[in-house]
């Protein structure tokens, strides 16, 4: 009878040798280490994100509330207009020439005219 021989590989259990223990244990630390640096990594790169994400939504909440509003704050020249007839004084916008606020005159100021007044 005539034999043929047919090579094929089959998936079967394989007793390691101490070498190949050794060095399955070599790589398995080694993919734990690369596991905890990615993960550091990974934690990194988020909080990075969220600090970006907690920034723009600070700007769109700012923006939204100044939308809302339909007014938001911001520093104007002014002038303050010392009326000596009436004793007060009035802070005025310059941009506009609005009227802010008055305010009655301190003795001080009241006494100011008579020093800092033109000699005659």
């Amino acid at each position: 009878m005539e034999q043929v021989h047919v090579k094929t590989k089959e998936h079967l259990k394989c007793i390691l040798t101490e070498e190949e223990i050794k060095e399955s244990g070599a790589q398995l630390a080694k993919s734990y280490s690369d596991i905890t640096d990615l993960e550091e990594e990974k934690k990194s790169v988020v909080s990075d994100f969220k600090a970006q994400i907690d920034k723009a939504t600070a700007e769109a909440s700012l923006l939204a509330r100044k939308i809302q509003n339909g007014y938001e704050f911001r520093n104007v020249g002014c002038e303050e207009i010392w009326d000596y007839d009436e004793k007060l004084v009035y802070v005025v916008r310059v941009d506009t020439g609005e009227t802010i606020r008055s305010r009655v005159m301190t003795s001080e100021e009241l006494q100011k005219k008579l020093f800092d007044a033109p000699a005659a």
